[in-house]
């Protein structure tokens, strides 16, 4: 009797480790249709994400496994067999963020530089439209810049300047340099207009408009240069810099009621309004120099 228990008890044992075993294990799986992945149930991994190995895999609603290019819902990843779900990686124009889903309507930093990314995942090239403003993007590499492009300038942030200063430039509101040298909704004052066209007068008075117009150039390269003082005044009454300044005869025509001759007032508007018709020319004389513009060099 005791041996008769002895067998029924290993014979229930066996049976219990034969149907535990039944399941099998997870493993991959090569189909007609496609390369597959069976749980230890047996079933095929279907219309979600597994993680294999540390790796993660798409399955579609057949049991597939997704590789490439492909969408799951809104978003779009890229796979292949070897590696799973791509991360922080561009593949071809397109960039895979830390969580695998494809870079849309965005800027990506790669190493030092930034990227923008388009509503398409595209990376963009030129000038691009983006959320903060107009940026620029190299042509060639696709890095946006923080500098000079055309007469467009692009600041830290890499939008486009309106509206202000830019070293000795003005940009409008569409970042546009304009051509005179200042704020254009802040006209030259008459206070400006008079010293301009005074210092003209006495310096120039019988040159040619041409010859007027460099002479105010001069002033406002000063005006307009790290070196000198920020005003037309102040540029004009620094010491031992303009001979009528230091005698007097500055001041008399400045304060006087005696109009300044037309053409010299013409000029310094010109100037003024439209910007130094002499860049790089900071000084003028009657004997020497880089350049001869009627009697005066300018250099």
């Amino acid at each position: 009797m005791k041996r008769q228990k002895l067998y029924i008890s290993i014979a229930v044992m066996c049976a219990v480790l034969l149907l535990g075993g039944a399941g099998g294990s997870a493993a991959w799986k090569q189909t007609a249709a496609g390369r597959k992945y069976t749980t230890s149930s047996g079933k095929y991994v279907k219309s979600r994400w597994k993680k294999i190995k540390k790796k993660w895999y798409y399955f579609d609603k057949r049991g597939n496994l997704k590789t490439g290019r492909f969408k799951v819902g809104d978003d779009w990843y890229y796979a292949t067999r070897s590696a799973g779900r791509v991360c922080n990686r561009r593949v071809g124009c397109y960039y895979y963020g830390s969580d695998g889903r494809m870079v849309c309507d965005a800027w990506k930093k790669n190493g030092k530089y930034w990227f923008y990314y388009d509503k398409k995942g595209k990376r963009r090239f030129g000038k691009v439209k983006t959320t903060e403003g107009i940026c620029y993007c190299e042509r060639e590499t696709g890095k946006a810049v923080s500098k000079w492009v055309n007469k467009n300038y692009y600041g830290k942030d890499g939008v486009m300047v309106t509206s202000q200063w830019v070293d000795d430039s003005y940009v409008n509101e569409k970042g546009v340099i304009t051509r005179g040298n200042k704020n254009p909704k802040n006209p030259p004052t008459q206070e400006e207009i008079r010293w301009l066209s005074a210092i003209t007068y006495l310096e120039a008075g019988n040159q040619s408009y041409y010859g007027k117009k460099c002479v105010a150039s001069v002033v406002m390269n000063r005006v307009n240069s790290k070196r000198f003082p920020n005003t037309i005044k102040g540029v004009l009454f620094q010491s031992g810099q303009f001979t009528p300044a230091g005698n007097g005869t500055l001041s008399s025509l400045y304060y006087s009621r005696r109009s300044i001759q037309t053409q010299c007032v013409k000029a310094a508007k010109y100037v003024l309004e439209h910007g130094s018709v002499l860049k790089g020319y900071y000084y003028f004389n009657t004997f020497s120099g880089t350049l001869k513009i009627g009697e005066h060099y300018f250099g």
